[in-house]
């Protein structure tokens, strides 16, 4: 199973992609989460959906996050 994160602040986008994608094959996480960067999920997602215009940091923040707790 590929591991997908979900980073999405509007419900219903969230919900499309997990009936896309499969709900066993999706996790997502509130915008708010992805602020902390020890919240952000601990096994490797395989694929990041993100949007890059969240309501309180940038995608683009996240993703260096994301990239940085890897590497720790």
């Amino acid at each position: 199973m590929t591991r997908v994160l979900i980073v999405e602040d509007e419900p219903s986008y969230v919900e499309a992609l997990r009936l896309v994608l499969g709900a066993e094959a999706s996790r997502s996480i509130p915008p708010s989460t992805a602020r902390r960067p020890r919240a952000l999920p601990g096994s490797p997602a395989r694929v990041i959906l993100l949007d890059l215009m969240l309501p309180a940091i940038s995608g683009l923040d996240v993703l260096r996050r994301c990239a940085a707790s890897r590497l720790a």
